[in-house]
């Protein structure tokens, strides 16, 4: 009978705790915004002008003129000339560099190849490693020189915001199908999801 009723419990708690913490990210993030925003709105604009939610939409017209002007080569590189100092802060450059590179390889962009996900069989082991490609050419990175046929593959990690990059020859991996949203959810639980019926 408990064992029932805890079965019962936790299958509520699946039911709800996504969906819940989710609508409270997507709340967060959206309040955030609109405090940020309304505070400096206050000064400048009159009561009978604001309204709720303008916060918010002067954030996301902020963001798109910022995306805006530096697709101009231009304010392009008035950019590159304000973060030269900020990449040369001691530990400010490691966390700017490490947070610019993840968001980099996550934004759509037209002159980048699509993000694939592969299976990595090392040689002599029976085990399978699954992960993204992250660098098919490691000749451009400079400092640490690779052979020729190796590349680099991210393997996230389980319950954590992490992983683990192997450099492995091109011949251990088999390129698949799955998308990188699918990988690192299934990654994220530990590969866990049963199959939707």
């Amino acid at each position: 009978m408990i064992k029932n009723i805890t079965k019962i419990f936790f299958k509520g708690v699946l039911g709800v705790l996504p969906l819940t913490l989710s609508l409270y990210f997507i709340y967060w993030f959206f309040t955030s915004m609109e405090t940020l925003f309304d505070s400096y709105l206050m000064k400048v604009l009159p009561d009978a002008v604001r309204f709720p939610g303008l916060g918010v939409t002067s954030g996301f017209l902020v963001i798109l003129g910022i995306g805006l002007l530096l697709s101009t080569s231009f304010f392009s590189n008035i950019h590159k000339i304000i973060l030269k100092p900020v990449r040369n802060i001691p530990l400010v450059k490691s966390v700017y560099s490490a947070i610019e590179d993840l968001m980099s390889y996550f934004a759509p962009s037209d002159d980048k190849p699509v993000s694939k996900v592969v299976k990595v069989n090392l040689p002599g082991q029976s085990f399978e490693l699954v992960g993204l490609l992250t660098q098919d050419d490691l000749e451009s990175i400079e400092g640490i020189a690779f052979s020729p046929e190796k590349v680099a593959v991210f393997i996230p990690m389980s319950y954590a915001l992490g992983g683990y990059t192997i450099f492995v020859p091109r011949d251990c991996l088999v390129v698949t199908d799955m998308k990188v949203e699918q990988a690192m959810k299934l990654a994220l639980t530990s590969w866990m999801k049963k199959k939707n019926v």
